[in-house]
């Protein structure tokens, strides 16, 4: 790790004779403190004002509290507190995170599922740590993570990425390094107020790509037949150059992974929930049956805990198709009526093997399969992913003229983040209303077909 580039600064002030200095950033009006330790390194603080006169006496009492304390330890033979290093402590949060994933998944090992397929937001911070921040912060002492250091990091991520990193990209790494800080203040390698202030300065995203009518059709066609393959093609190079092509038998796992993504991926698509997120830990206890009184159709509502807290959501019309099968391809669960199989505290997407088939378990399979069927990118590059589902789900639901307040209570989000990802759907189901009258019909389908399309290009 290079130097840091300190920014430029105004001294506004020097008190205890000259010990203290008082200081402000450029483009900022807090005032700023520091002085020198007994290993003449610089202690760094903020006053958090702009008033001198309370920014001196706010420098004079933290000066005052250390030679206090300094004298204190000398004078009945008290030894510092060893200085942590940035990897020390995170591999210490590591491990706590190890315990907690394991105590909070006991009640899965205890009925059989394996705790790799186990995939949760702290396996994220783990891998986050050994893999971006560990290799980076090195030996550097927990106590010299400042502000400064963190903007050297986020200039590090640019470069290893090879572009600006998404808002949301950038919030999940501030969201690891706040864990880790706060980790520090609560064991008393770090005083509260020396956990630095993080920035996001990553580019605002827009929602990720969904599926269009046609390309749903198109997914919905070939999903049951590569879902279904108990084997897959396979070339081997030669020598000479030449190449071999032959059919690979898929194990039992990989059979039933196959399976349950068929399910996973139409039930998603049809219930808005978030993959994972809100999946993972779903119960058939969680889903209850609603029947309509009048025509006697069947509702099915999931009970699910997301981001913050729980809530519901309502499927679209024949999704118990779905659970069925699921229900069909177990042993113990085939035959069950919908009613009982409610009442059972076992996971909607375990394996018949007792597994989950987890985040990574259906990533890549769907990928695969979106290469397959020529799905992977949307018309303007863009990668699909699982959550494309949900907002498919978000987009197909405006079109059929859902309201905004409902959809966002269903989806368990905010009209406002309806409003800014899908806003653009307004335009394309009122384009009979905005074109002019004498457009034909075909020319309107256009533009509700093209909605990822620039309009200019559809109308001709």
């Amino acid at each position: 790790m290079g130097k840091i580039k300190q920014k430029k600064m105004e001294v506004v002030s020097k008190i205890r004779d000259g010990e203290v200095v008082l200081y402000k950033r450029v483009g900022s009006s807090k005032i700023q403190g520091r002085f020198r330790d007994k290993d003449n390194k610089w202690v760094l603080f903020s006053t958090k004002t702009t008033k001198i006169n309370e920014a001196t006496e706010i420098a004079g009492a933290k000066y005052d509290e250390y030679q206090f304390e300094r004298e204190f330890k000398k004078k009945y033979n008290i030894p510092d507190k060893p200085i942590k290093t940035f990897t020390e402590v995170a591999d210490e949060l590591i491990k706590e995170m190890k315990s907690t994933i394991r105590l909070k998944y006991r009640d899965r090992i205890l009925k059989g599922v394996k705790l790799r397929s186990i995939r949760v937001s702290l396996n994220d911070y783990i891998s986050m740590l050994d893999n971006w921040y560990k290799p980076y912060f090195k030996d550097t002492p927990i106590t010299e993570i400042t502000r400064i250091e963190t903007k050297s990091y986020y200039n590090h991520l640019k470069t290893k990425m090879g572009k600006i990193p998404s808002k949301s990209t950038v919030s999940h790494h501030n969201a690891c390094l706040n864990k880790l800080m706060k980790f520090a203040a609560n064991k008393g390698y770090i005083s509260w107020s020396d956990i630095p202030r993080l920035d996001n300065e990553g580019y605002q995203s827009s929602a990720r790509p969904h599926f269009d009518k046609t390309e749903w059709k198109r997914l919905v066609a070939m999903l049951p037949k590569w879902c279904n393959q108990t084997e897959i093609e396979v070339t081997q190079g030669l020598k000479g150059g030449k190449t071999a092509t032959f059919n690979k038998p898929l194990d039992e796992h990989a059979i039933q992974i196959r399976k349950m993504l068929r399910e996973f991926v139409l039930i998603c698509a049809n219930s808005g929930l978030r993959p994972f997120i809100e999946t993972n830990g779903l119960k058939w206890k969680h889903l209850t049956m609603i029947e309509n009184k009048k025509d006697k159709s069947i509702f099915i509502r999931f009970m699910v805990k997301g981001k913050d807290k729980s809530g519901y959501a309502i499927g679209t019309m024949g999704i118990e198709t779905y659970l069925k099968r699921i229900r069909d391809n177990d042993k113990e669960l085939k035959g069950k009526p919908l009613k009982e199989l409610f009442k059972i505290d076992r996971y909607v997407f375990q394996l018949p093997d007792g597994t989950l088939p987890g985040k990574y378990g259906l990533i890549k399979p769907f990928k695969k399969f979106l290469i397959h069927c020529s799905l992977l990118n949307d018309i303007d590059g863009n990668v699909r992913t699982l959550y494309s589902l949900r907002h498919t789900y978000a987009i197909f639901r405006l079109y059929q003229g859902v309201d905004v307040y409902l959809l966002s209570r269903n989806m368990r989000t905010s009209v406002e983040m309806i409003q800014k990802f899908y806003g653009k759907i307004d335009v394309v189901i009122k384009a009979g209303e905005l074109a002019d009258k004498s457009f034909s019909d075909e020319v309107v389908e256009k533009l509700k077909k093209g909605v990822d399309s620039h309009l200019e290009n559809l109308v001709k």
